[in-house]
């Protein structure tokens, strides 16, 4: 078994032995065109392993200061905060990464299905020739002037624990069962035996997290690791769990976890992730541009914040800071954050660049390396006053 640590961004030369049996894994994990000729490039933030019979590559952060289990905590959060760091601790020491997503996936699931899934009201329709409490009005006012023989649409109501949620759950624990990697359990088997699979279209929006309140934490934390499972999880069918490939994109785990964060945390004014309201700028050939800022802020000020997955040691790139400046313009907004991980409690850096003092224009770092420890309140605490102060500017 040849065994490679790369980092993030990084290419890599890959004998013609191994090719064949890694553009497998890529091909399953959606990184198809990542094997170009003779080397692998992954896009930049890619992080987790690839795992053949022969071959192992480890993608490490390309930011010096964090590892892979620094990122692997933000799963947790996504959640939606709660953290359990004894349960972080022992499945952290899962022989890889794939082992550690599945150990904590079956952990959850179990502690989910002994509490109970949470339920919710559905509605079917039943055709009758008499009111049984509620009705669909124009459905049956329609069936009754077409003469049919049941035109009275009764609508019942009842709870039940089929819905996306569980069912994006229930078709992980699937793929697992499937790939012999888990033992068929028969107290889930039948927690999970009402969810519907027969119709199950799940779109990318769909995956980018789970619809109940932070509240149902085991839920929406069984959910992540489910997503994680079905969509960044390869397999290959006859082999043993050392060989399973994962791929996480750390921008994206990062970006979503800065909302969560922001919207637990901060208690005035409202937050939006991915704003629908698209704003466009033009560039010299006319050429309309579509952009999303990650976040907006709306209060007694209006605030864009965008995510910034980058080592917060180095100084800002210009790009980074003339896109903030086009989502203000569009926006009307004179408060612009760029948030960075970091590895300490720094205080916000404001550029001043744009030489107008209307306009707050900086970067916070948000600490990574304090998250899931003791020091994980004072850390928050600093960062969502100093994160406050700057919403507040006028």
């Amino acid at each position: 078994m040849m065994k490679v640590n790369i980092k993030s961004s990084s290419i890599l030369f890959i004998p013609e032995a191994f090719r064949e049996e890694l553009n497998y894994h890529l091909s399953e994990l959606g990184y198809k065109k990542a094997l170009k000729d003779e080397n692998l490039c992954l896009p930049s933030g890619v992080i987790g392993q690839i795992s053949t019979d022969n071959l192992s590559i480890t993608i490490s952060p390309n930011i010096p200061y964090l590892d892979t289990w620094d990122y692997l905590k933000l799963i947790d959060y996504n959640g939606i905060i709660k953290f359990d760091s004894e349960s972080h601790l022992a499945t952290k020491n899962a022989e890889n990464i794939s082992d550690y997503i599945i150990q904590k996936f079956i952990a959850t699931l179990n502690e989910l299905v002994h509490k109970g899934f949470p339920q919710k009201y559905k509605s079917n329709t039943i055709q009758s020739n008499h009111i049984s409490g509620r009705i669909n009005l124009l459905k049956s006012v329609i069936g009754i002037k077409s003469g049919l023989n049941n035109p009275i649409s009764n609508v019942k109501t009842y709870l039940s624990n089929d819905y996306l949620e569980t069912r994006v759950i229930k078709k992980a624990y699937q793929k697992l069962i499937a790939h012999d990697i888990v033992k068929w359990n028969s107290t889930i088997v039948k927690s999970l035996s009402k969810v519907d699979m027969s119709n199950l279209s799940i779109t990318e929006k769909d995956y980018e997290g789970s619809s109940f309140s932070s509240q149902f934490y085991e839920l929406n934390l069984t959910f992540e690791l489910a997503v994680l499972i079905l969509k960044n999880l390869s397999i290959q069918i006859g082999t043993n769990l050392g060989s399973a490939s994962i791929l996480i994109n750390s921008n994206t785990l990062f970006e979503k976890f800065v909302y969560n964060y922001l919207k637990y945390f901060i208690t005035t004014g409202k937050i939006e992730y991915h704003n629908e309201e698209r704003i466009v700028a033009r560039k010299g050939s006319g050429e309309e541009l579509s952009c999303i800022p990650d976040i907006l802020f709306k209060g007694t000020n209006n605030a864009v914040i965008d995510v910034k997955n980058k080592n917060f040691q180095k100084y800002f790139s210009v790009d980074d800071l003339y896109q903030l400046r086009v989502y203000l313009e569009n926006f009307k907004s004179n408060i612009g954050i760029l948030i960075y991980p970091n590895h300490s409690d720094d205080d916000f850096k404001e550029v001043n660049y744009l030489a107008d003092e209307n306009i707050k224009l900086g970067a916070l770092g948000l600490n990574m390396k304090a998250l899931g420890t003791q020091d994980s309140e004072f850390s928050q605490q600093k960062f969502i006053c100093l994160l406050e102060e700057i919403l507040n500017f006028s």
